[in-house]
């Protein structure tokens, strides 16, 4: 039921749909709804206090979402919703944490950790960025999806490692590091390939290094996505067998030698 609750978040984001992501992954979320006016300013609105996650008598974190009056993108704003959710911490007495939603009318939200650090009496709070996700509407958003919705809500702890990027970092090249090793054992290359020592090996690294590259690109809307959707794909070629290399030669090594090793008429 969660996983289908967070769907329909990631689809388009809305309070209600998110209290009910909380309420159906964790046991300890108590729904209190309280608009906070006095927080509204010419960048955001509609600062609403939507409940609270319980983890002992002495330890809890706020759940607050407001809209931002422009369009979300991986970069804008984050300064300015960092600052004002830091104002929130200072002024809820009960919080040492929360989670802050600043979401748009597209239904595009930046889902955030901030949480107090204490060194001494002083209070310091955590690197914003490393404790927040984009969420694109109409994107796989597939960290978030796995990070976020594979977490137990069960402490602060397990809330942060969903959202360590070290540990997110480790897994995604382990992936590619165990995808190699297949590779190496199952691609067919032309034989000119197989000349050079190690030639199997290199040609395995070079293909992975120009995957990741080209999905880099894709990711910051250089290249255009429908390029890697199966559907799109199937309309605009004759087949996309796995026996077969069509997909290849018609638009990967399209953008590895043609498309990206082109000049462009602005230089």
């Amino acid at each position: 039921m969660s996983e289908d609750a967070l769907t329909r978040l990631i689809d388009d984001y809305s309070n209600k749909k998110l209290i009910l992501f909380l309420r159906s992954k964790c046991d300890s979320f108590a729904e209190s709804q309280e608009s906070l006016p006095h927080y509204c300013d010419d960048k955001f609105s509609d600062f609403q206090q939507l409940g609270e996650i319980r983890f002992s008598t002495a330890s809890r974190l706020v759940i607050v979402a407001a809209l931002v009056s422009d369009d979300l993108t991986d970069r804008s704003g984050k300064k300015a919703q960092y600052e004002k959710a830091k104002k929130i911490l200072k002024e809820l007495a009960l919080y040492d944490s929360g989670f802050f939603i600043f979401y748009d009318a597209a239904g595009s939200f930046r889902f955030s950790l901030v949480y107090v650090q204490f060194q001494g009496t002083k209070r310091i709070f955590n690197n914003f960025r490393r404790f927040t996700y984009f969420v694109a509407k109409g994107q796989p958003n597939n960290t978030f999806r796995i990070r976020v919705g594979g977490c137990a809500f069960s402490s602060l702890e397990a809330i942060k490692d969903a959202f360590s990027v070290e540990k997110v970092t480790k897994e995604f090249y382990k992936k590619i590091a165990d995808w190699y090793f297949w590779a190496v054992q199952n691609v067919r290359f032309p034989k000119d390939a197989e000349v050079e020592d190690n030639g199997r090996n290199i040609a395995v690294i070079r293909m992975i290094t120009r995957l990741v590259f080209i999905w880099f690109m894709k990711e910051r809307k250089l290249i255009a996505s429908d390029l890697f959707n199966e559907r799109t794909s199937s309309n605009l070629l004759k087949s996309l067998k796995s026996n077969e290399t069509t997909y290849y030669k018609a638009i990967l090594q399209n953008l590895f030698f043609a498309t990206l090793n082109t000049r462009s008429l602005s230089e």
